[in-house]
C-alpha cells in the first residue's frame, strides 16, 4: 500500500500567473489549490500527487508559458499517512456572512444565530476559506435575501460539497444536484452531506459539464474562467427565464471575458462581488 503523497509547490508573482500555471498542470494532479503565499504578494499553486511527479515535465510546461514570468518550483514527499488529519487539526472556524464553517474537532462555542456547516479538510479542496468559496456563500445569502426561491439547483464542480450544503441550509426544500469530475470529490461531498444531515434531496454525480436535457432554477459553478466560458451555452439552455447562475473561480482580470461570454447567450449581470483578487458574478437569465 502506497503511504506516500507528493506535493509540488509553484511560487509565482500573482493570482493570474497561478491560475495560468494551474491550467497547464492540474490534469495530472489529484488535488489543486491556489492561495496567497505567506500573506502575499506572491501566490502559490499547490498540487498533490499520488505518485512521484516528473519535475522535468512540470518545468517544461511552465517554461512553455510566455506570460508566466519567474517562478520557483519545489517538490516534497510526505510519508505520513495521516497528513490529512494533521491538516485538519490546523483548520480554524470561519464566518462568512450568516454562515459559520467549522471543523469537527472544534470544541468552542457554535453561534446559535448563524447557519452552521461542519467541514473538514480532505482530499477534495474546498473548506470555505478561499475567496471564491466565500464569494459564493455571500452571493447565495444575498440571493435568499432577495426572496429568490429555487426548486432545482445544480452545483457544478462541487468539491467538498460545501456550497450544496449551504443551499440546503438556505432552501431546505430545494432539490440539489451536485457534480464533480473527480470521484474522490464526490465521495468526500457524500460524507460531508451526511455529516451535516442534508444528504436527503441531494443527488451526487460524477460528471463533466451540464447534464443533458435537464433544467434548473439555480446554477452554482465555482470552477475556473475557461470552463465557465465553455459552460455558457449549455447553461442558457438549462436555465429558464429569470433563472440564476452564480459563477466563481474567476480572477478579477478575467471577469470581463466571462461576462461577455454569458451576456452574449442571454444573461444579464445582477451582482458582482470582488474579494482578494477574485470575482463572483450573479447572472440572471433574460
Amino acid at each position: 500500500m502506497n503511504t506516500k503523497t507528493w506535493f509540488a509547490s509553484v511560487i509565482l508573482s500573482g493570482p493570474e500567473e497561478a491560475s495560468l500555471a494551474e491550467g497547464g498542470l492540474s490534469d495530472s494532479a489529484s488535488a489543486v489549490i491556489i492561495r496567497e503565499y505567506q500573506g502575499g504578494p506572491l501566490w502559490e499553486l499547490l498540487l498533490q500527487f499520488d505518485t512521484e511527479p516528473d519535475q522535468e515535465k512540470i518545468c517544461a510546461v511552465l517554461g512553455s508559458m510566455s506570460d508566466l514570468g519567474n517562478y520557483k518550483l519545489a517538490v516534497e514527499v510526505d510519508t505520513n499517512p495521516n497528513w490529512v488529519e494533521t491538516y485538519r487539526r490546523n483548520t480554524k472556524p470561519l464566518k462568512a456572512g450568516k454562515f459559520f464553517i467549522y471543523p469537527s474537532h472544534f470544541d468552542g462555542q457554535i453561534p446559535s444565530n448563524l447557519m452552521t456547516i461542519q467541514m473538514d479538510a480532505g482530499l477534495a479542496f474546498g473548506t470555505g476559506d478561499h475567496p471564491t468559496t466565500v464569494g459564493c456563500l455571500l452571493a447565495l445569502e444575498k440571493l435568499a435575501s432577495e426572496k429568490f426561491i429555487p426548486h432545482k439547483v445544480i452545483d457544478l464542480g462541487c468539491g467538498t460539497g460545501i456550497l450544496a450544503i449551504a443551499v440546503r441550509r438556505l432552501w431546505p426544500k430545494a432539490q440539489v444536484t451536485a457534480t464533480d469530475i473527480d470521484p474522490v470529490a464526490v465521495e468526500t461531498a457524500h460524507r460531508n452531506m451526511e455529516q451535516n444531515r442534508v444528504r436527503d434531496k441531494v443527488e451526487l454525480r460524477i460528471l463533466n459539464g451540464w447534464p443533458d436535457y435537464e433544467v434548473f432554477d439555480l446554477c452554482i459553478a465555482n470552477i475556473l474562467s475557461g470552463p465557465l466560458i465553455s459552460l455558457a451555452t449549455a447553461a442558457a439552455a438549462g436555465l429558464p427565464q429569470e433563472g440564476r447562475a452564480l459563477l466563481s473561480g474567476i480572477l478579477s482580470s478575467q471577469k470581463h471575458e466571462v461576462s461577455t461570454a454569458w451576456t452574449q447567450v442571454g444573461f444579464r449581470t445582477q451582482n458582482i462581488l470582488d474579494k482578494d483578487g477574485w470575482t463572483t458574478i450573479d447572472f440572471c437569465r433574460r
